[in-house]
């Protein structure tokens, strides 16, 4: 009621200023009683949000646990390399830390395939997934299927979420946090990738209807130097303090995955996870190892008859004393791993560069007997990837056959490697903490577009957005000064040329100043939160806002200058101008989506976001400078024209300065020649290959042990095989 009666109120006053005439006192009376409608409007509206739809949780949960599992089932799906059958159900053995319930084991035992329906019988919900390394280096445990496990809890959860409601998973990569509490990150989370509103998150984080599942806590830290021990780098690294925040979360619900030694050495000095259900992924026994590949790769007599001596090694026992011996019993260690397992699968289903033919999978014996085949199918995956899905002769290319056929395996290496060493070089080590710039800790595992511009050095990518945005500011200029031109006697040219230089100097000074900030801020559009009552209620506040602030100054500068221009072409083009404004306003805002942010869309609805505020202003600009010409020429027509003329290029190039499209545009122009100009596409190609991972809003690589890989070979290896 209250809404409707100050929309109402509004409109019946600018109705009644424009009938009864503008003299004197009449635009002093039309503002007073706009600003009196909007401030009725601005308290219905708090109002309305105050009793609202989103502040009910167990409402936002339902509909955040849709989009997540959408987000999950894709990320699980590029893990297991396209195919959701291509699971391999890992067993896994389980530890109460503490006060926990855990459920009885069932006859066969638990997998990971029946993971979330483990865990909604542990209480409380605190769990802990680790891998199963025995041996004594850090990365024992690496690719043991920890990420397959967390993913594959997430989707489930979030897809059986209506059945039976509980809380909504999220997954978090650990090398992105800030430092700040478990709430606040979260609440970034929520609304800057999962596109709740701020009260729609803080509303189910207070309820505890939010899982964070916390990926990769052993990826915060480098791993730890030969001469320094474990427990020392523990206690002072990331993780341990992510540990002590995750501790003062109790009680709510979290689960974490971390390598098996990195958690041992945080366990030694006290920063374990209390009250929590540690659970160890089992390695792959043999037998599951061979049915794997029989089911996807020797799945005729043909290919079995070439995967047969590996499918003999990991099914019997070797026999000591020989060579093939040493190779058996080094295969059989390497394939119990399931993310080595998959390599395997995919890099022996390529041909030979030198035969033409497929590879002969004989040779895994011989590399695993050197001990050298994890490098070697590192070496071959990137290649095998993109010819998986290439496109078959004759063959209709389907989606991701499309992006395989544009990439070439050598410049893909070489892009990527660039991107990977920079993560490595972003990780913490004993001598130094993690990269930090402009106050912001860099991730070491994210690839996130508009974060990525320290790449190619902090102080070239500022004096390049800098310089690109006096540039700017001097081309938005030229639309003025050609309109102003026309028409203009020599003394409004002289005025002119001195307005113009002062308005230039502006944008140049906003240029540098831009430039100089570490981080600059989203725009985001979002025109979907016009079909919410709070958007449309937002729409209608900003129209009504703009055009009463257009009708003010417009009036006020044509009366001052005494250009006699008509009620209704005055009120009209005020009237137009505000509402396009207004709607600009209310779509350029963060607020409720039907989907979360991808990691292409950051850039691309903050790039969208310019664009609309650029060409509002530039319709503004045409319109009062039409009015201007046809109404009265001469110097102080000229002046009117300068004054609103110049006000939309100084907006429209301070958005591009200021936003996020135009950083991520300098970072490019840096980096040209050492990645690609469409790094955006670049990166979504690799991620559908599966080479890369969303995470988010961001990219990962499928797997650590390939981005410290690639970090370290900045070329395809010329004859990996």
């Amino acid at each position: 009621m209250l809404v409707g009666a100050g929309v109402v109120v509004l409109l019946v006053l600018l109705g009644l200023g424009v009938g009864g005439g503008f003299g004197a006192g009449d635009p002093v009376a039309s503002v007073v009683g706009g600003l009196a409608g909007v401030g009725a409007l601005v308290l219905g509206w708090r109002q309305w949000r105050a009793q609202g739809p989103e502040s009910d949780p167990d409402a936002v949960a339902v509909r955040l646990a849709r989009k997540v599992a959408v987000v999950e089932q894709r990320a699980l799906r590029a893990l297991l390399g396209g195919d959701l059958e291509g699971v391999i159900d890992v067993g896994f053995d389980v530890e109460a830390v503490g006060a926990v319930d855990l459920p009885a084991v069932p006859p066969g035992g638990w997998g990971v395939a029946g993971i979330a329906s483990f865990y909604r019988q542990v209480e409380p919900g605190r769990l802990v997934i680790i891998g199963s390394g025995t041996g004594r280096g850090w990365d024992t445990d690496a690719g043991a299927g920890k990420t397959v496990a967390a993913v594959t809890l997430c989707a489930d959860l979030a897809q059986g979420h209506r059945d039976r409601p509980g809380p909504v998973p999220v997954r978090l990569s650990a090398a992105s946090w800030s430092g700040g509490s478990l709430e606040e990150w979260l609440q970034e989370q929520l609304v800057g990738v999962w596109r709740l509103r701020p009260r729609e998150a803080a509303a189910v984080i207070e309820a505890q209807l939010v899982l964070p599942v916390i990926d990769g806590v052993d990826e915060m830290d480098r791993d730890p130097s030969p001469g320094l021990s474990g427990a020392v780098v523990a206690a002072e690294s990331r993780a341990a303090a992510l540990l002590n925040m995750v501790t003062a979360y109790a009680p709510g619900p979290v689960v974490l995955t971390c390598r098996t030694r990195h958690y041992a050495a945080l366990a030694d000095v006290g920063k374990e996870v209390r009250r929590t259900a540690v659970l160890t992924l089992l390695p792959v026994t043999g037998a599951q190892a061979a049915a794997y590949l029989e089911d996807r790769v020797a799945y005729n007599p043909r290919h079995y008859a070439r995967w047969l001596p590996v499918l003999e090694a990991l099914t019997r026992a070797p026999v000591p004393g020989a060579l093939q011996d040493a190779g058996t019993a080094g295969l059989r260690t390497a394939l119990t791993n399931p993310w080595r397992l998959t390599l395997a699968a995919l890099v022996y289903q390529d041909t030979d560069p030198a035969t033409g033919t497929l590879r002969d999978p004989a040779r895994l014996l011989a590399y695993a007997a050197a001990g050298t085949l994890q490098a070697h199918l590192l070496d071959g995956f990137v290649t095998a990837a993109i010819h998986a899905h290439a496109p078959r002769l004759g063959q209709a290319p389907p989606d991701t056959a499309r992006h395989a056929r544009r990439q070439d395996p050598e410049a893909t290496w070489r892009y990527l490697a660039v991107l990977a060493a920079h993560l490595d070089d972003n990780a913490p080590t004993p001598q130094r903490p993690a990269r930090t710039v402009a106050g912001q800790v860099l991730s070491a595992s994210d690839i996130t577009l508009h974060r990525l511009w320290p790449l190619a050095g902090e102080r070239r990518v500022l004096r390049c957005h800098a310089a690109g945005g006096i540039a700017a500011a001097a081309v938005s200029c030229l639309p003025a000064l050609v309109m102003i031109w026309i028409g203009s006697d020599a003394q409004a040219r002289a005025l002119t040329a001195a307005l113009v230089g002062v308005v230039l100097a502006g944008l140049a000074a906003l240029a540098v100043a831009s430039a100089a900030k570490g981080w600059p801020e989203l725009f985001r559009l979002n025109p979907g939160g016009l079909r919410t009552v709070e958007g449309l209620l937002y729409g209608i506040l900003m129209i009504e806002c703009m055009s009463g602030i257009t009708l003010f100054i417009t009036f006020g500068m044509f009366h001052a200058y005494g250009i006699p221009v008509g009620r209704g072409p005055l009120f009209g083009v005020s009237s137009g101008v505000g509402l396009v404004i207004g709607l600009a306003f209310a779509v350029v805002r963060d607020g409720g989506d039907a989907r979360a942010l991808g990691p292409l869309d950051r850039v691309r609805l903050a790039l969208a976001a310019s664009l609309v505020f650029g060409l509002v202003l530039v319709l503004t600009l045409v319109c009062t400078a039409a009015l201007g010409f046809l109404n009265r020429a001469g110097l102080a027509s000229v002046i009117v024209v300068l004054t609103t003329g110049a006000l939309a290029p100084c907006l429209m190039a301070g958005l591009f300065i200021s936003g996020v499209p135009w950083r991520y545009g300098a970072f490019l122009v840096c980096m040209q020649g050492r990645l690609p100009w469409r790094l955006g596409r670049f990166l979504h190609r690799c991620e559908r290959l599966g080479i890369l991972r969303v995470a988010g809003d961001s990219w990962q690589f499928r797997h650590a042990e390939l981005q410290h890989h690639l970090a370290t070979r900045p070329q395809l290896p010329a004859a990996p095989w």
